[in-house]
C-alpha cells in the first residue's frame, strides 16, 4: 500500500496505461488514493481512435489498397461499406432527446398524414366500438397499399411521430437500450460487421501479423478477418386490459397508454436483451450462451451469500480496458448491505476506504461507475448477482413500425377491451467471445461473478 507521500505517476502512453488497469495490485493502489478515475481517463485519452474514425482508416486503406493486402480482405472491407453505404446512413446509440429511426415506415409516415391528435386518439379511432370512426377507411386503404412490402405487424400500424415516442419513452426507463448499439433494420434479417479481433497473440486487429525482414527477404502473407453479427427479429407483444368508459375520455386513454406501456416494454426488453436464451428471441448478455461472457469465480473458502473486496477488484481488472469508462455495474438489490461493507485496508493506522461511494449522484458509484440496481438480475449468491457490463458492445436491432389492435371477445360481459402492442426487435452481443492480450488474463466487455452457494 502507498504511504501518504507516494505520488502516483499517470502514465504517458497507451500500453503502459493499460497494463496498470489490469495490474491487481496497481488498481488497489490507485483506488486507495482515491485517483483510480484519474487514471481511467487517461487511459481513454491514450486509446485507440472512436469508431467512426476507425472506419474512416478502413475506407482509406481500401481506397489506397495494393497488391499486398489480399483480394478476400477488399472483397470483405468493399460488402461492409456497400452494406453501410460508405458509412454515410448513421448507426449510433440512440439520443435521448431525439429518438434515432434511420430507417423509416413509409406506411407509419402515411397513416400519421390522416391526422390523430395523439395516441389516444388512434386507439379510439381503432376500437371496435367507434360508431363514429370516419378515419378507420384511410387507414385500412394504407395498409392495403402497403402490404406487400411492410409485411405483417400485428394490428394496424401506429402513426410514425406516435411509434417514436413510445420507443423514446422505453429508452428513459430501460437499462440495456439507452446503452446499447442501436440498428433500424430495413429487413426482418440483417448481418451487421465487425473485425474479428479476439486476440493479439500472433497476429493483431483481425489478422493482421507485423514482422521485421531483411532487405530482399520473404514476407510472410496476412489476411485480415472479417465476422458478421446475425440480427433476425422477432414479435414482441404487450397486452392490457382497458375498460371501455376509458374510450370516452381520448385523454385518460393517451395518458393511460403513454405512461404504462413504454415501462412494460423497457422491462420486458431489459429482460430478454439480460437473461434471454436466444431461442426465438434476443440472446442476453449475462446468458451462458454468451461466449463473450467472463465469469469471475469466487474466493478460496469464501463464505456462502456474500461479497468479498477480491470478486469486485478482480472482475474490474477483466474489463476491457477501452470499455471502463463506460461499463456500468448491474447488481440485485439483495446485495446492497453486502456492497456497503466492503472497504479497502490503508495500512496498519489508516482507515478503510469504502468501495461504495453512495454520495455520488444520480446514482452510487463503484471504482468510479455507476451502480444500477436491479431486480432483473438473480438474487445475492446466485451467478451473475453482480455484472460489469460495457453495454456498447450489445447489438438491437429495431424494424420500424409498431401495430395496435383490440378485441373485445374474451372481456365481452365485462366491458372491457384487450389491447395488444406488437413491436419487431432482435438483441446479442457484437463480439463472438473474449480477447486474449498478449501478456495477461483474457478480458471482455461483458464480466459476471460466478456463484457463491
Amino acid at each position: 500500500m502507498p504511504n501518504a507521500t507516494e505520488e502516483l505517476t499517470l502514465p504517458t502512453d497507451r500500453a503502459t496505461a493499460a497494463n496498470m488497469l489490469n495490474d491487481f495490485k496497481e488498481v488497489t493502489k490507485w483506488a486507495t488514493a482515491n485517483r483510480l478515475a484519474d487514471l481511467q481517463e487517461r487511459f481513454n485519452e491514450l486509446d485507440r481512435p472512436e469508431f467512426d474514425k476507425r472506419v474512416a482508416d478502413i475506407i482509406e486503406a481500401r481506397e489506397t489498397a495494393s497488391g499486398t493486402i489480399a483480394n478476400a480482405t477488399k472483397a470483405a472491407m468493399d460488402e461492409w461499406l456497400k452494406e453501410h453505404g460508405a458509412m454515410n446512413t448513421a448507426i449510433s446509440r440512440p439520443s435521448m432527446d431525439a429518438p434515432r429511426m434511420s430507417v423509416r415506415n413509409e406506411a407509419a409516415k402515411r397513416i400519421e398524414e390522416i391526422g390523430f391528435t395523439n395516441l389516444g386518439d388512434f386507439a379510439k379511432e381503432i376500437w371496435h366500438k367507434n360508431t363514429t370512426a370516419n378515419r378507420l377507411p384511410e387507414i385500412h386503404k394504407v395498409m392495403n397499399a402497403f402490404s406487400s412490402t411492410e409485411g405483417s405487424t400485428g394490428g394496424l400500424l401506429i402513426p410514425e411521430s406516435f411509434d417514436s415516442e413510445i420507443r423514446r419513452l422505453s429508452l428513459e426507463a430501460s437499462i440495456v437500450r439507452q446503452r446499447a448499439t442501436v440498428i433500424s433494420m430495413s429487413t426482418p434479417t440483417q448481418l451487421f460487421p465487425y473485425v474479428d479481433w479476439t486476440t493479439n497473440v500472433g497476429s493483431t486487429f483481425g489478422g493482421w501479423t507485423v514482422s521485421r525482414v531483411q532487405e530482399g527477404g520473404a514476407i510472410t502473407p496476412s489476411q485480415a478477418r472479417f465476422g458478421r453479427a446475425r440480427l433476425s427479429v422477432t414479435k414482441q407483444v404487450a397486452g392490457a386490459e382497458v375498460p371501455n368508459e376509458m374510450f370516452a375520455d381520448v385523454g385518460a386513454l393517451d395518458s393511460f397508454i403513454g405512461q404504462t406501456l413504454p415501462q412494460a416494454m423497457a422491462f420486458a426488453e431489459d429482460i430478454d436483451f439480460l437473461v434471454g436464451d436466444g431461442a426465438g428471441g434476443p440472446l442476453g448478455a449475462l446468458h451462458s450462451a454468451n461466449t463473450a461472457l467472463i465469469t469471475v469465480t469466487k474466493e478460496t473458502n469464501q463464505v456462502a451469500s456474500t461479497v468479498v473486496v477480491e470478486n469486485i477488484l478482480k472482475m474490474y481488472a477483466r474489463m476491457l480496458p477501452s470499455s471502463k469508462m463506460r461499463a456500468v455495474w448491474l447488481v440485485n438489490p439483495t446485495t446492497f448491505v453486502q456492497l456497503q461493507t466492503l472497504s479497502i485496508a490503508v495500512g496498519t493506522g489508516g482507515a478503510p476506504i469504502a468501495l461504495v461511494n453512495i454520495a455520488s449522484s444520480p446514482v452510487p458509484t463503484m471504482l468510479g461507475r455507476p451502480v444500477i440496481e436491479t431486480e432483473k438480475v438473480p438474487a445475492l449468491g446466485s451467478a451473475n448477482d453482480i455484472s460489469f457490463i460495457d453495454f456498447s458492445y450489445y447489438l438491437i436491432g429495431d424494424r420500424p413500425g409498431s401495430g395496435l389492435e383490440s378485441s373485445p371477445h374474451s372481456q365481452f360481459m365485462n366491458d372491457i377491451t384487450e389491447m395488444k402492442l406488437t413491436a419487431r426487435n432482435d438483441g446479442r452481443p457484437w463480439i463472438p467471445s473474449a480477447f486474449t492480450p498478449t501478456n495477461g488474463d483474457t478480458l471482455s466487455p461483458f464480466v459476471a461473478l460466478g456463484a457463491r452457494a
